[in-house]
Parts: structure tokens; C-alpha cells; sequence
């Protein structure tokens, strides 16, 4: 990830992708700090399950997706193919070839 702070939206794009998110994405998701996020998982608090491998946290995202209502009309679309159509690169001949052929 890079070394800015992910925006909830951004978060947001992450959770319906993925099956499972770090600690950091799962926080910036709720749009809260993941500090706050710690804190919870140390009460025992934390809104979803977790998985925890040594220090590190996983968050299953089904929960999230469900908590934060990111499962069905209210989920982001996911991210387009950004590449372009091969029509878009090379147009169909009889689209170039539309004059009166002189």
C-alpha cells in the first residue's frame, strides 16, 4: 500500500473485492482511526470478526461488507477494465471506409 492514509471510499473499493482486508483498511472503511480500531480488538469490541495470525490482524470482508451495507444496491460499482476496447483501437473498417469511396 501506498504512504497515504486511504479515504473511506477507497476502503470501500477494497472491501467488495477482496475476501479478507488488513486492520488498516477494515478502520479506514468504518472511518475510524486504526488506532481506535486496536483499542476495540483489544476490548474484545471490534463490530466484526477477526482473524488474528501472530500480530497481524485479517478482517473477513462479508462482515464488513454487511456492516458498513456494502453487499447488494448499496455497494460501489468495482473498478472498470481501464483497457481499451480493441474496436476503440482499431475501428471496424466500414466505419473508416464510410465516404463515397473517393
Amino acid at each position: 500500500m501506498g504512504s497515504h492514509a486511504l479515504t473511506p471510499a477507497e476502503a470501500a473499493e477494497l472491501i467488495v473485492t477482496k475476501p479478507a482486508v488488513g486492520l488498516a483498511v477494515a478502520c479506514a472503511g468504518m472511518d475510524v482511526s486504526q488506532a481506535t480500531g486496536s483499542r476495540l480488538i483489544a476490548r474484545g469490541a471490534f463490530p466484526v470478526p477477526i482473524i488474528r495470525l501472530g500480530a497481524r490482524v485479517i478482517v473477513p470482508t462479508a462482515p464488513l461488507r454487511a456492516l458498513l451495507h456494502l453487499d447488494g444496491e448499496h455497494a460501489p460499482e468495482p473498478p472498470k477494465d481501464r483497457r481499451p476496447s480493441p474496436e476503440s483501437i482499431n475501428p471496424p473498417r466500414a466505419l473508416i471506409d464510410s465516404g463515397d469511396g473517393g
